[in-house]
């Protein structure tokens, strides 16, 4: 597999921000109707501290 991919029951991914190693054993898409409703809001630290990760 390259950069991403399902082989049997191997799923392998890329830019995943996770410990190399560990099993993950809950993946699932994220469903818009699933998310929270209405707005969502964050402590400002929280936003500081993710301004420069992507």
């Amino acid at each position: 597999m390259g950069t991403g991919g399902v082989g049997g029951l191997s799923l392998e991914v890329s830019g995943l921000d996770a410990v190399d190693g560990p099993p993950v054993l809950d993946i699932k898409p994220f469903v818009a109707e699933f998310g929270p409703r209405g707005p969502v809001a964050q402590p400002g630290w929280a936003t500081e501290l993710m301004r420069g990760y992507w």
